[in-house]
């Protein structure tokens, strides 16, 4: 059984469809990947599973259980936990202030727990330790990816969604970034990770899918996608974008 299902998922805008018919599972620690075009519906298929946002069909299951009912404080508490691009630290607050909310969604930990907590993201970002008792508001772009990162593995959660993590960073903090994703994977965090870098993304990732048009139009280990021709499909809109896998490419 698949820690994470979505089948047939359906997410609509008013009028117009965001998500169409998606269906995609995940493995315990299994790190798969969403590439698509932007307006493809990758970040609104997260926010689905997360609950942010509510599906008009389809199912979200972890773990054999319908999340269907559960708004997204209740999938926060089950386990999924989501971070969202434009970073979203709270800037008066410090470092380690911010890193113990991460914890809570859980229930309130006993104060030696949360202490483990922060020693594992200190070891996982030594650069959060050197500004723990900074505010959060004078870290750089790449600190502040690292924070929200580590804030949202407070809660050890089972599942981990990642949209676009290295939004605005630079190439090398980038990487740097994923680094510490793939420690993490190394660990056995699950995670899907939505991400426009995609060599970056297919370093880390097991497997990768491809969405077009609010849908998923194929999945494929991350080994079998053609780089070069992934990169000229963000050339064009979403609608005539052609990605290679295989060699084969996807009308």
């Amino acid at each position: 059984m698949s820690l994470l299902a979505i089948r047939n998922l359906d997410v609509r805008y008013g009028a117009v469809a965001a998500v169409v018919g998606a269906s995609l599972e995940v493995g315990q620690g299994e790190v798969v990947g969403i590439l698509g075009p932007n307006g493809a519906g990758k970040s609104t298929m997260l926010a689905a599973v997360a609950g942010l946002v509510r599906a008009v069909a389809g199912s979200v299951h972890l773990d054999g259980r319908d999340l269907g009912r559960l708004g997204p404080d209740r999938r926060a508490r089950s386990g999924i936990v989501l971070v969202v691009e434009g970073r979203g630290v709270l800037g008066p607050m410090t470092v380690a202030e911010n890193l113990e909310l991460g914890a809570y969604p859980g229930g309130r930990q006993a104060r030696s727990e949360l202490a483990a907590r922060l020693e594992e993201a200190y070891e996982l970002f030594p650069v959060l330790r050197e500004r723990a008792a900074q505010p959060a508001g004078v870290l750089s772009g790449g600190e502040a990816a690292m924070l929200v990162v580590a804030r949202g593995l407070m809660s050890r959660p089972r599942i981990l969604l990642l949209d676009e993590p290295a939004l605005g960073l630079a190439p090398r903090t980038a990487s740097d970034l994923f680094a510490r994703l793939g420690e993490l994977k190394s660990a056995g965090t699950t995670m899907v990770i939505v991400e426009q870098k995609a060599a970056d993304l297919l370093a880390v990732a097991d497997r990768v899918a491809v969405m077009r048009g609010g849908r998923i139009v194929r999945t494929a280990a991350s080994s079998d996608v053609n780089l070069e021709d992934l990169q000229q499909a963000y050339l064009g809109p979403s609608t005539e974008a052609d990605l290679a896998i295989n060699g084969r490419k996807l009308a």
